[in-house]
């Protein structure tokens, strides 16, 4: 059986991915079990680019968009802040 050819990611695939593993990542405590799964799965690490491996990244769509994940973060961080208090 042959592999397939690796797919070709869109902007909405990185973006999409980027936004989910910013979330998911401020989810210890609030979903400890999404949290739990998307660690296991590697996906919380900084270097993964995507759910799967068999995929051809488009590098300037990874890195505009993990900017937007790193700013989605900075905002969770700053709202659960705020509803801490």
């Amino acid at each position: 059986m042959m592999e397939k050819p690796p797919r070709k990611l869109t902007f909405r695939d990185h973006f999409t991915f980027r936004i989910m593993q910013a979330s998911y990542a401020r989810l210890e405590t609030m979903s400890p079990t999404d949290y739990q799964y998307w660690k296991e799965k590697g996906w919380l690490q900084r270097e993964t680019v995507y759910f799967h491996d068999n995929v051809k990244a488009n590098w300037l769509f990874d890195r505009a968009t993990r900017m937007v994940g790193w700013m989605t973060g900075r905002q969770i961080d700053s709202a659960l802040a705020g509803s801490a208090q």
